[in-house]
């Protein structure tokens, strides 16, 4: 019997090709889209779930209650590793996690900026890091120790079997040789923690000092701790507080400095809490993605639907002969729904090898790594997808088939007047409302991000390249800085020789709030005040461009050692009328200075925040000096900045580069351009955009499959009348308005309902922009013009066809 249902339902298919054809590429577009998202959206929810320990593993969190402001943040003082395992038995391990920038190299090799972790002895007992060469146990045994990854080791050695293998590492002011103790696998895909080079973190006492690690109000990297089985994440939060009680002694103050922990199962799909160094992704952004997943997914099942009952008009008369022949209801429902599987199964089989084909395009486009890994759960998902679209395709059109009466059939003529088809005018309404939903969001996402692109941050962001000059570490934050500075001197002399650097200077800080230092200063009324500050050398504000309000630059003149410039912002929240000479009001009082210049305010971080105050000082020591609050993100390594004038640059970098290894032999030339660093502030947002517009192209093709053969069949059932219009001397134009009319008023529905509910969408994301430049009506006419000519166009097209045939021929068929 089902032998039987199969081969007929494979025959009426393969007899009605265009309609097959039309589902299936439908049904295989929406089902290979569907795959890599839907494998993305579970690969996400699947990071870390290889630690053995997932679900006792936490990451410890900072809060800082700051002027009634709270601050929140992963990094924690390193202190907090070894006391919360000495306070709390339900904590089995601790470790820190530290990133530092250190100058590397091999024996006869070159020195690389290297991306080094410190971590504690226990980092691989809470992590289940897989090992190659060497064991966890004993890995971090001494501090002269080195564990690297696998594709490291090919790296510097050529090799994997390096084990007893010496690496140089300037961790302090001068290398320092350490053996390879361990090679470990690369982390995964599916690791929140990434990292390459491991030493013990008691280097970091060489970066920061003795009392580096001792203070509680010292936060450099993170802290992660292993609990006991069977103890609850919140037993041990809920007591953390007096940890800090009597740490702080004296200067604990209820509510205002505290600690929470972050479930490693929560860590990387968690769109509230900070990110920090593990690597994250935004559940809005799976959100989006699942979502754009259903759509197209329902836009291909309701093409099915629609062309199912389309053509009922060929099928009623094989249900009216099959019935009067003996067939009951549910063999004819088994029957439809047979041919229902038999398309969504062929579309799944296709759809797999378009998945495979369109993979490495996603995952280049989108920056991801999704893998399609057809194991036990994605091969029921797949299935999961199969049954799904089958049955939500299938089951209208063959319960609206299996039910037509046979008399009725047999008796009269079924036509597809689609003025009639209240459910057709519905389902396709649906789609043009997907359709422009989707068309909508990708014409403000693509205005909004032209705007910001061209948005005038108050300072030169073209032709500035920036080289990163690696510093001498050392154990006092001042001479650290200091030093950096004195290093990059002959370097900015020796490209102030040339003529195509038309300016250059030295910066700590480039672009974004991950560069620049956060400040803070007591007034008198006991408010915090919280400012952004850089240290620059003389010539950093003519190098970028920034235009002065009042005032002047630095100069080469000592006495500017003890001068600030600040910007129209710091002067406005500092009530300054007249801020030239003056000093700023902190109440730890900041070492005797002056106030030389006010710059016009300009952008120093991206544009989903609005201005702050800023102070430029050439001398760390005088910024320092009347400080209360001190936050680092953007580390301690100088940046030179030069004003290139030139068209060509490829030559001019290779001449930058040449003066740079001069100067630096054996260190690393490292660039980029300072409008590509501030691109990359919106790198998640221009992913997003791109998301959505691949979606509504999408839709757009799948919808316009569907509405060609669904006018085709509509305008095929109506070929008589059509026939008589044209003897009664209805002209083409009249005609093609006709079938428009029918269609026009169903897409003018979706529009109606697509563009409020767009709107409202996107202004959510929007909103974190802080400045919006998007023209609504721009948007509303263009969405519109889309969707009314895609309409028309296919309309018409189908239109022309079947009134250019000869009425003769038709009413003769007929």
């Amino acid at each position: 019997m089902w032998i039987n249902y199969f081969k007929i339902a494979l025959r009426n298919l393969l007899a009605k090709k265009q309609y097959t054809i039309i589902n299936l590429v439908g049904l295989s577009v929406g089902l290979g889209i569907s795959m890599i998202i839907l494998f993305f959206i579970v690969q996400e929810h699947s990071y870390d779930k290889f630690n053995s320990n997932y679900d006792r593993i936490a990451k410890v969190m900072m809060h800082e209650v700051v002027d009634d402001e709270e601050n929140y943040s992963t990094s924690t003082p390193p202190v907090l590793m070894p006391t919360i395992k000495e306070e709390f038995p339900q904590v089995v391990a601790s470790t820190r996690f530290i990133n530092t920038l250190n100058m590397t190299r091999v024996a006869g090799g070159k020195s690389i900026n290297q991306l080094t972790h410190l971590v504690s002895s226990d980092f691989f007992q809470i992590f289940d890091f897989e090992f190659v060469g060497g064991t966890p146990e004993n890995a971090l045994s001494s501090y002269s120790n080195v564990i690297i990854t696998e594709s490291i080791a090919k790296k510097y050695f050529g090799s994997t079997d390096v084990i007893g293998r010496p690496m140089e590492i300037q961790v302090g002011p001068e290398y320092e040789e350490y053996l390879v103790s361990g090679v470990v696998k690369d982390p995964g895909y599916n690791s929140s923690i990434q990292f390459e080079v491991i030493l013990h973190d008691e280097q970091f006492k060489q970066v920061f000092g003795k009392d580096g690690l001792e203070g509680w109000f010292n936060v450099f990297g993170e802290t992660f701790i292993l609990l006991e089985k069977d103890v609850p994440f919140k037993e041990v939060e809920s007591i953390l507080p007096k940890m800090v009680k009597k740490a702080l002694g004296e200067e604990y103050v209820e509510g205002t400095y505290w600690f929470s922990l972050l479930p490693l199962s929560d860590l990387h799909v968690n769109g509230e809490d900070p990110a920090g160094m593990s690597i994250t992704t935004d559940p809005q952004l799976l959100r989006i993605l699942g979502g754009i997943a259903i759509l197209i997914l329902v836009i291909a099942c309701i093409n099915f639907t629609t062309m199912a009952i389309g053509r009922s008009i060929t099928r009623s008369k094989e249900v009216g002969v099959r019935k009067t022949m003996g067939a009951r209801y549910n063999q004819l429902f088994i029957q439809f729904m047979v041919e229902a599987f038999l398309i969504t199964l062929f579309s799944a089989l296709v759809g797999i090898v378009l998945a495979k084909l369109i993979l490495p395009v996603f995952n280049n486009l989108f920056d991801k790594n999704v893998i399609l890994l057809f194991e036990s759960k994605y091969i029921f998902i797949l299935l999961g997808l199969i049954v799904v679209i089958t049955f939500a395709a299938g089951v209208y059109p063959a319960i609206f088939l299996s039910s037509l009466k046979p008399v009725r059939v047999l008796k009269s003529h079924l036509t597809l007047s689609f003025g009639k088809q209240n459910l057709r005018k519905g389902l396709l309404a649906f789609q043009f409302f997907i359709s422009i939903f989707l068309i909508t969001c990708t014409l403000i996402m693509y205005r909004q991000i032209e705007q910001i692109r061209n948005f005038d941050l108050g300072f030169d962001k073209e032709a500035i390249i920036q080289i990163q000059v690696s510093p001498k570490p050392s154990p006092d934050l001042v001479p650290y800085v200091n030093n950096g500075f004195k290093k990059t001197v002959p370097f900015l002399n020796a490209l102030n020789n040339n003529s195509f650097i038309e300016k250059s200077a030295t910066t700590l800080a480039t672009y974004g709030n991950n560069t620049w230092w956060a400040g803070g200063f007591p007034l008198a009324d006991g408010s915090m005040f919280r400012f952004r500050m850089n240290i620059v050398s003389p010539d950093y504000a003519e190098t970028i461009g920034l235009e002065f309000s009042d005032g002047r630059n630095f100069s080469d003149n000592p006495a500017d050692s003890s001068a600030m410039i600040i910007n129209e912002k710091m002067a406005e929240l500092l009530g300054m009328k007249n801020p030239i000479n003056e000093q700023l009001p902190s109440v730890e009082k900041f070492d005797p200075h002056k106030i030389i210049g006010v710059v016009k305010n300009f952008h120093h971080a991206s544009l989903y925040d609005d201005i702050e105050p800023i102070v430029l000082v050439l001398n760390p020591d005088l910024i320092f000096s009347g400080l209360a609050h001190l936050n680092i993100p953007g580390g301690l390594t100088p940046t030179v900045i030069a004003k290139i004038n030139a068209e060509d640059f490829g030559d001019k970098i290779e001449e930058i580069e040449e003066i740079y290894t001069s100067i630096y032999p054996g260190e690393p030339f490292e660039f980029r351009f300072l409008d590509e660093t501030i691109q990359r502030q919106y790198e998640e947002d221009e992913k997003l955009s791109k998301m959505v517009t691949a979606g509504a192209i999408i839709s757009i093709i799948i919808a316009a499959m569907g509405l060609y053969a669904l006018v085709s069949l509509a305008i095929n059932s109506r070929t008589k009348e059509i026939g008589i219009r044209k003897v009664m001397g209805a002209d083409t134009l009249s005609l093609s308005g006709m079938f428009n009319m029918e269609f026009i008023k169903v897409t003018i529905i979706g529009i109606i309902i697509a563009l409020p509910v767009s709107l409202l969408f996107m202004q959510k994301w929007l909103s974190s922009f802080v400045y919006q430049e998007v023209n609504w009506l721009w948007i509303m006419v263009i969405a519109i013009l889309i969707g009314l000519v895609f309409t028309l166009s296919i309309v018409t097209v189908n239109t022309l066809k079947a009134v250019w045939v000869n009425p003769v021929e038709t009413l003769k068929d007929e």
